[in-house]
């Protein structure tokens, strides 16, 4: 179509022409965006949802891997809950008296808080081994440095003032100070299921999620013999089998809904301390 009189400018036609081009390239342009958005919106939540599967393994992994069932450090076991002893120091003995055990921190850290407490290697008879045992005691209050010397010439950098004497705790024994907590899926205010970790008869401290609900798997746990096979006895227990299945919290829009962000993980941790003679 011609302009009338040759005047400059565009004619109606290409006005709209030029319209709908703009309008498709907006369209496309807007669509990349979009797909953009999303797929950035996937990889945070796909992310978040990974971290949350990890710390959770990790944790009951170092927790169990340290544990010896033989000496009682499994209170519990259960498909989606573990009871155990979590060791948070250790320390050699310089010497007792009454209720105060002077000691030599070696790793870790001792507390005095509620639950913490220790077990110290007991030697009645130096002639003889079948005596000897583990002791546990609860910590009640903790001073900096103490009197008289350690095994290794050096002076104690703490004194322990304990729940009772531990008869038996002679130099150079080894102890261990530990806290005893549960793992367990727990429904937080904000309606999402969450690994906690909690003294026994505490509340829960929330540690990583969200996670599935229990009846569907977002925490599962096996245990199992030296001869490989499933059991209910924490004693025999040299083997567990972990398994999270974790989840977003936001869904994101997707071609054919919205859609949340899903992960399962697992791992097998051996107990240091397992027995595997199988006996």
């Amino acid at each position: 179509m011609k302009r009338p009189g040759g005047s400059p400018g565009y004619t109606l036609v290409e006005a709209l022409l030029a319209l709908v081009l703009l309008t498709a390239v907006l369209a496309v342009t807007q669509e990349v965006l979009v797909r953009q958005w999303r797929f950035h919106r996937l990889l945070v939540e796909l992310a978040s949802v990974r971290d949350a599967g990890r710390v959770a393994l990790e944790t009951l992994a170092s927790d169990l891997r340290a544990v010896s069932p033989k000496l009682g450090d499994l209170y519990g076991i259960g498909p989606d809950s573990v009871a155990l002893r979590s060791t948070s120091g250790l320390a050699v003995v310089c010497g007792a008296e009454g209720d105060d055990l002077r000691v030599r921190r070696l790793a870790g850290a001792f507390g005095d808080g509620r639950g913490d407490s220790l077990l110290a290697f007991l030697e009645f008879d130096p002639g003889s081994a079948l005596d000897d045992r583990w002791g546990a005691v609860a910590v009640r209050k903790i001073i900096k440095g103490g009197t008289g010397g350690c095994p290794d010439g050096r002076p104690p950098d703490l004194t322990l003032t304990l729940s009772g004497p531990l008869s038996g705790a002679v130099p150079g024994a080894p102890v261990r100070g530990f806290r005893p907590y549960v793992y367990r899926l727990y429904r937080a205010g904000d309606g999402y299921w969450w690994l906690g970790q909690r003294l026994r008869g505490g509340p829960h401290q929330p540690l990583a999620g969200p996670f599935r609900a229990p009846a569907a798997g977002g925490l599962h746990l096996e245990y199992f013999t030296a001869e490989g096979r499933r059991t209910e006895t924490p004693a025999r227990v040299v083997r567990v089998s972990i398994s999270v299945a974790a989840h977003g919290r936001r869904p994101i829009p997707g071609r054919w809904g919205p859609q949340v962000v899903t992960d399962t993980m697992s791992t097998h941790v051996y107990l240091r301390n397992g027995d595997r003679s199988g006996g």
